[in-house]
């Protein structure tokens, strides 16, 4: 399993490509959500109460959301090649960002300043795909150099 050169499921394994994959509808069906109920979103993750402005603070954050993780990682898991390089820097930023809402929304529920349930799914999802980010990304820690797998 390395080189720049090989298609996304030999570059990966069909395992990790498989697991990967699961994210697209996941991310799909949020975006989705954002878009046809914002106010909803904000009401349930936030507490907040809608504004005239919310469904477009909303959308823009929808539109970032799809481009970034739906369109650019739909692109990268089934492009005919799969530079793992590049895909190695794009699980760790997608990590940051894992680890990023793990604060927030911790520090939201500790402070009682969250809904629990939505906060708590938020916050369950983050810990789950930035634990699978950080096996994948150790696991594959040559990659980031080269290009090739370490396994």
């Amino acid at each position: 399993m390395s080189g720049p050169d090989l298609s996304p499921r030999a570059a990966l394994g069909l395992g990790w490509w498989r697991l990967f994959a699961v994210e697209l509808p996941i991310v799909a069906g949020t975006v989705g959500y954002w878009l046809v109920a914002p106010e909803a979103f904000l009401r349930d993750a936030f507490g907040l109460a809608a504004q005239p402005a919310s469904a477009l603070f909303v959308w823009q954050y929808a539109a970032s959301v799809a481009s970034m993780v739906l369109w650019l990682y739909g692109r990268l898991l089934f492009a005919r090649t799969l530079n793992l390089a590049a895909f190695w820097l794009y699980q760790e930023a997608l990590l940051v960002g894992d680890v990023g809402v793990v604060a927030v929304m911790t520090a939201g529920l500790l402070r009682g300043l969250l809904p629990t349930g939505t906060a708590a799914a938020a916050l369950g999802m983050a810990l789950l795909w930035g634990t699978i980010r950080g096996v994948w990304l150790w696991q594959h820690r040559s990659a980031r150099h080269t290009g090739s797998s370490a396994t």
